[in-house]
């Protein structure tokens, strides 16, 4: 069963009764793991664009969607390099402020998988 978020705010989610004060990632398995920023700000010079390395690193096999929650205001976003990759794997990706992509995610069905940005 695919966990829940049940809150997100400025600097933290909810998800399934636990809160997290970072940046996270909800794989497949419903793995939920810290989100790896430095991928991006290593190539980016910040988190807020998600590289393709990031993209890379977050894609599993058989993934056929991404959510990206782009933060409390939505400035978060993902550069065309990553864009084309997961495209060119096969993977729809949506981006919407953080506390509507954890609606579609609530929502989602089939094999989806989630980065949440938890500020801006």
């Amino acid at each position: 069963m695919r966990p829940q978020i049940r809150a997100t705010k400025f600097e933290s989610t909810v998800i399934e009764g636990e809160q997290t004060r970072h940046d996270v990632v909800i794989g497949l398995g419903v793995t939920i793991t810290k989100r790896k920023k430095e991928l991006s700000r290593s190539l980016c010079g910040t988190s807020h664009l998600i590289s393709i390395a990031e993209a890379q690193h977050i894609l599993e096999k058989g993934a056929r969607s991404l959510i990206i929650g782009t933060g409390q205001r939505g400035l978060a976003r993902l550069e065309e390099e990553a864009r084309q990759f997961l495209d060119k794997k096969g993977c729809h990706v949506r981006l919407l402020p953080t506390p509507e992509a954890a609606q579609l995610w609530n929502r989602a069905e089939g094999a989806v998988i989630a980065l949440l940005h938890v500020t801006c």
